[in-house]
């Protein structure tokens, strides 16, 4: 084929110098540059007839014809206009079908088996969790619209231990020439508010002390001038206090353990303290409600009942090797453990997952510290203070600056929990006991969590709404869940082995209770259709962005095999092209025969 090619172009050039020459000599009105032209252009009709000819598809002028464009809901009416009159078209929403009269998708797993093969283009906030799943290597490309206005992201606890401040963090997007207020509102009364400066999307925190036991409806407000914007509900379940069991080993004497245990027995806590005076010898001291007994050695029905342990890392150091598994093994089974970490040393089994240094920065003023729910507490004395470098299964709790002088890390089902500051007694001194009891409230609600009673869930979306479906993932159910009275049956978690997870599909708006066996309950919250529409759909437009730039990087080697797809020059063109030059010579060859005749 190579030797074809080769002849015929050498013929080809031997061609078109004869018809150069041949037109040189010969007499015509038809100018000499246009029969060279002519025949140079019959020349390559020729080729062009014989030997396909080829271009890359990426040089198209319609690329995307052979896409179908989907109009999900938040598709903007331009390109809805513009596609109709382009492409095919369908959509998922209805009011979008009934408006421009676009053929409605009504069953998913129908239009993907008529539609195998065909590249899809996404218009609006995007598919649902379930659509994408099916598309799965499908190919597929996204047109975002602008972000919705208002509210695109809030994040509370749903549920928190009394004397726990409730803290909302949440994103405002404010696209309009005036600023915005966000309001937190308890009981119809402001208790916080933040300002949005106007064209931003900006973050935002409100916090407020929530003064009622049960379930609560909080709500979230946003005003522009006399005029509201949006208003939201988070709902929030305040759970009473559980006497904890608390047992504190101290490596000497000292005053922030006068002044914890004083405080846990306001609170009525069972505690049981033992401190170290000398090699071999300690204190004792025990509250009414305690039944612990800290006689060496320490074993594992030390801590078979206990919560909390409260230790010295230079106490915990010092215990023997098999007490400090005993203690490992209590952590794992959900005890939670606070370590109190001096000049930076740590050696003990549990203590060295921790990374602390000494820094060498006097701080003759006191340090400040900021938790991680943006609560600031009241500044400490410390002559030397002592950092943590945190790793990324820890997570930090407490900030000095920007410097880490708490943290807290999964171990097991417990968690355990260093830090640095071991003066918070002063508060209590200079009578600022609200900034102590925040502050241990705080420490306490991300250490002793592994043992609550009542069923701690995820639930899957975060905004469920009635009559569609809704997974709760529970973390150690211990006997069957049931919902509102109905019991439900528990899978395993394909990912998280602690994790079980059942799936309902609501009735009703609304609290709905959750109960296990024993009688424990918690509740949660089923929401209007139209609450926090916003944030829905922002977390659409995000995860249909996230699938498809996963969905890209599947499809490697068929973006490459379709930058090499070329396609072939149609033959009637060349054909078209060749009568056209044809017909020139002809007209040529006419003249030149009456002016010799």
């Amino acid at each position: 084929m190579m030797l074809l090619h080769a002849l015929f172009i050498v013929f080809a050039l031997v061609l078109f110098c004869y018809i150069v020459v041949n037109e040189r000599r010969s007499k015509s009105r038809v100018p000499y540059l246009v029969r060279c032209t002519a025949g140079l252009l019959a020349i390559g009709a020729l080729t062009g007839l014989l030997f396909p000819l080829s271009y890359p598809s990426s040089w198209s002028f319609s690329p995307n014809s052979d896409e179908l464009a989907i109009f999900t809901r938040g598709t903007p009416e331009t390109a809805i206009d513009i596609s109709v009159r382009n492409s095919d078209v369908v959509t998922t929403d209805s009011i979008i079908a009934r408006k421009f009269q676009i053929p409605l998708i009504e069953d998913w797993e129908a239009f993907l088996q008529q539609y195998p093969h065909t590249p899809f283009a996404v218009h609006g906030f995007g598919l649902t969790p379930y659509q994408l799943k099916a598309l799965d290597g499908h190919p597929i490309r996204y047109h975002a619209p602008e972000r919705p206005h208002g509210f695109i992201f809030g994040e509370w606890p749903l549920q928190l231990p009394a004397s726990t401040p409730l803290v909302m963090h949440g994103q405002y997007n404010n696209p309009s020439e005036q600023e915005a207020k966000v309001i937190l509102l308890s009981a119809a009364q402001p208790v916080d508010s933040a300002i949005i400066p106007p064209q931003s999307t900006h973050p935002f925190t409100l916090t407020c002390h929530p003064k009622q036991l049960g379930n609560n409806l909080f709500s979230v407000l946003a005003i522009a001038g006399q005029d509201t914007l949006q208003h939201e509900k988070l709902p929030v379940t305040i759970r009473p206090s559980q006497p904890l069991h608390v047992v504190m080993l101290a490596a000497s004497p000292s005053f922030e353990y006068k002044f914890l245990t004083n405080w846990f027995q306001q609170l009525h806590y069972g505690t049981a303290f033992r401190a170290r005076i000398s090699t071999g010898k300690f204190s004792f001291s025990y509250s009414e409600a305690s039944s612990t007994s800290l006689a060496y050695p320490l074993g594992e029905s030390t801590f078979k009942h206990t919560d909390l342990l409260i230790a010295d890392e230079a106490e915990l150091a010092a215990c023997s090797r098999h007490e400090q598994q005993v203690i490992a093994e209590a952590v794992r089974s959900g005890m939670g453990l606070l370590l109190f970490i001096h000049d930076g040393k740590t050696s003990s089994l549990l203590g060295k997952q921790f990374r602390a240094s000494a820094i060498s920065t006097k701080h003759e003023q006191g340090v400040t510290m900021r938790s991680a729910a943006k609560k600031d507490y009241p500044r400490l004395p410390v002559s030397a203070l002592s950092t943590i470098q945190i790793n990324p299964s820890q997570r930090p709790l407490l900030y000095h600056n920007e410097q880490v002088v708490a943290a807290s890390q999964l171990y097991g089902k417990g968690f355990v929990t260093a830090m640095t500051i071991s003066n918070s007694y002063i508060w209590w001194l200079r009578n600022q006991q609200a900034s102590y009891a925040q502050f241990w409230s705080f420490l306490l609600d991300n250490t002793a969590a592994g043992r609550r009673q009542n069923p701690h869930y995820v639930q899957t979306p975060r905004f469920p709404t009635a009559h569609k479906r809704t997974d709760l993932s529970l973390q150690h159910p211990d006997t069957p869940i049931s919902i509102d009275g109905t019991a439900y049956p528990l899978l395993q978690h394909e990912s998280l082995p602690d994790f079980f997870q059942l799936s309902f599909w609501p009735r009703r708006t609304g609290w709905h209770s959750m109960e296990v066996q024993q009688g424990d309950s918690t509740w949660f919250y089923v929401y209007d259709n139209s609450d926090w529409q916003a944030a829905k759909d922002f977390a659409a437009m995000q995860a249909m962005e996230s699938f498809v730039t996963e969905n890209s990087k599947k499809r490697p080697e068929e973006a490459r095999n379709k930058s090499r797809l070329k396609n072939e020059v149609p033959k009637w063109l060349f054909f078209l092209l060749f009568l056209i030059a044809a017909s020139i010579l002809w007209y040529d060859s006419r003249q030149y025969n009456q002016n010799v005749m």
